[in-house]
């Protein structure tokens, strides 16, 4: 499975010394907030500078094993940077990637039990049991008749000690790891599409991809991703998605954060983004700019955060609690 990352939300801090355009172990004025494995941007408000550096490790105020020059830096390459040089954590495709490999490493796992008729691969099933066991068990005065080992079918169990029953685990039947219980476990954390709805975006002949899935206990996680096509527009301020599933409403609309979008102008560089409710059945994906040391987030229009084209891509990742 893969790394999981914990970097706190809009980390900065500033470069403890002027470094070069090869080095791998970076300085910083403090690590406090960081975890590692991580992704950071240096000189983000440079575009002649701006470089995106993935660390796989800290040691005090240091990012050891750095990998320089990542996808998004200026040029494609590494830079040298003064003393002072802002640094700070921005969500990426790659932390995205992590989650969704997580999930499909959940997925793979879950395929272990699946065969349809032998749920309970390596446990062998008997043509009669050994009345030692039942001794070891205190249920000697139980008498177990016969196995029927092809529909897991227990023919008669009598026992002294109360009356007889017959008890069924048969295959498609609701029984331990059969029937229902069975198609819970193998449908758990398995990814269905939606068709969203939209309003101040017409999709017209691009792209879409739309997948979720809902966890026991109500999480959400969803995937979306739109590729422009010749006739795909935004019309308007703010466009919006339907959700694949109604979230509860203790969210605050139009006040929440529940994932990261990566925004991509075809050919040239991509911007990052978040997402929000603008209602408990609708995602906002809002553009994110730098105004003097902060990020600023606005609505997305035909030409904000780029004029949007063919080729380009909307994408997107959420993580929610449905409503009841």
């Amino acid at each position: 499975m893969s790394s999981r990352i914990f970097t706190r939300n809009a980390f900065e801090t500033g470069l403890d010394g002027g470094i070069s355009d090869s080095e791998t172990t970076i300085t910083l004025d403090t690590t406090v907030g960081l975890s590692f494995p991580g992704i950071l941007v240096f000189n983000d408000d440079d575009p002649v500078l701006r470089e995106y550096v993935e660390y796989t490790g800290i040691s005090t105020n240091d990012l050891t094993g750095c990998t320089r020059g990542g996808e998004g830096s200026a040029g494609g390459i590494a830079h040298a940077h003064s003393t002072g040089a802002r640094v700070r954590s921005v969500y990426t495709h790659q932390i995205q990637d992590r989650i969704w490999d997580d999930i499909e490493d959940l997925e793979t796992a879950d395929t272990d039990h699946v065969a349809a008729g032998d749920p309970h691969t390596g446990y062998v099933l008997e043509s009669a049991h050994d009345k030692a066991l039942h001794d070891g068990l205190n249920i000697d005065a139980d008498t177990l008749d016969s196995i029927d080992s092809t529909g897991f079918t227990l023919i008669a169990h009598d026992g002294a000690g109360g009356a007889a029953h017959a008890d069924v685990i048969a295959a498609g039947a609701d029984g331990f790891m059969t029937g229902a219980d069975k198609t819970i476990l193998d449908t758990l954390g398995k990814y269905n599409d939606w068709s969203p709805t939209y309003t101040n975006l017409t999709v017209g002949n691009g792209t879409v991809v739309s997948r979720f899935t809902e966890l026991p206990g109500g999480l959400v996680i969803a995937h979306y991703e739109l590729e422009f096509g010749s006739t795909t527009t935004i019309d308007g301020t703010g466009p919006t998605i339907s959700t694949p599933v109604t979230a509860v409403s203790t969210y605050t609309v139009n006040h929440n954060w529940i994932g990261g979008a990566m925004l991509l102008d075809s050919g040239n560089s991509f911007f990052t983004g978040m997402v929000r409710f603008s209602t408990v059945d609708r995602f906002e994906i809002l553009a994110q700019e730098t105004i003097l040391t902060f990020l600023r987030s606005q609505q997305l229009s035909s030409v904000l955060p780029m004029i949007w084209t063919t080729g380009d891509k909307l994408s997107f990742g959420a993580f929610f609690e449905a409503a009841p």
